[in-house]
């Protein structure tokens, strides 16, 4: 059963009940990702998910994990292109308490100045973690390549330099026109009825969350270009990229299509250049 909701503010809530599970995963999504930024600001969207958690105005940074780790919950995030996702993975019976953590820290969070600083360190260690790995750089190129150096040819990491200048008012005005309530969507799935995750929105975000219309990322130029990158290590990483279909076609037959093609041993490119041609250890689409 799917439920759907849009509150007075224009925030968003799908519940996806499963009453077989004993837990519940519960997402705070918002609309903005690396295809939104800027030369400038590229890298920041991933860069706030990771100080989100450096405290809000009741939590500082070691009460938000001891806290969802007292409860046994999940509580983690990523950041993606289009979207920035905070979610919290709980057992049902306490999932009120840690949907109270995830909506803190979503709507709450104070970005304490010398937090900042310090997070530069590890988020500048884990661009340099990307760069060391192949497959992610391989990725990073691919898209800069076929997208040029704007929009959706951003990297999510952003560059050393970019995230070595951030300021905190860069943060907070990012945030203030991105993390609004009518770019946000909220998601419950598992072992939670619909009024149950109603009452939670109402009780924590609705109304707590700045307004503003939803924004679409910018359209991206497609070029088709080559990107090489010379490292001392033993394997050559290659990836190649066409122009794909719009976004309302049927995206299961898609991805049926992705799975025959490079999705398992029996696909057509693993038996083809692996098993046949022995070229490579790991080919896929």
């Amino acid at each position: 059963m799917v439920y759907f909701k849009k509150f007075k503010s224009g925030l968003r809530m799908i519940v996806v009940k499963n009453e077989q599970l004993f837990s519940v995963s519960c997402g705070i999504m918002a609309g903005v990702g690396s295809a939104y930024e800027s030369e400038k600001l590229n890298g920041i969207s991933h860069f706030i998910e990771h100080t989100t958690f450096k405290g809000t105005a009741k939590r500082d940074s070691f009460s938000i994990s001891a806290d969802s780790e007292y409860l046994g919950s999940r509580l983690n995030a990523y950041t993606a292109k289009e979207v920035t996702l905070y979610y919290i993975k709980s057992t049902t019976d306490k999932i009120d308490d840690s949907f109270e953590i995830l909506s803190d820290i979503y709507v709450n969070s104070t970005y304490p100045e010398e937090e900042l600083e310090r997070e530069k360190g590890v988020v500048i260690e884990e661009i340099n973690m990307s760069d060391d790995t192949p497959d992610e750089l391989c990725l990073d190129l691919l898209s800069e390549a076929f997208f040029s150096d704007k929009g959706y040819g951003r990297t999510i990491l952003g560059s050393k330099e970019n995230v070595k200048n951030f300021k905190r008012e860069d943060i907070l005005k990012f945030r203030e026109k991105y993390y609004t309530a009518e770019n946000t969507v909220i998601v419950f799935a598992g072992n939670v009825n619909e009024k149950q995750a109603e009452s939670l929105v109402e009780r924590y975000v609705e109304g707590k969350l700045p307004t503003g219309n939803r924004i679409l990322a910018p359209a991206s130029d497609i070029k088709f270009g080559v990107k090489t990158v010379k490292k001392d290590i033993e394997q050559i990483h290659l990836g190649l990229a066409f122009r794909g279909e719009k976004l309302n076609v049927n995206t299961e037959e898609l991805s049926v299509a992705s799975t025959i093609l490079g999705g398992g041993m029996s696909s057509r490119l693993f038996q083809r250049i692996r098993e046949e041609l022995g070229l490579c250890y790991t080919v896929y689409a």
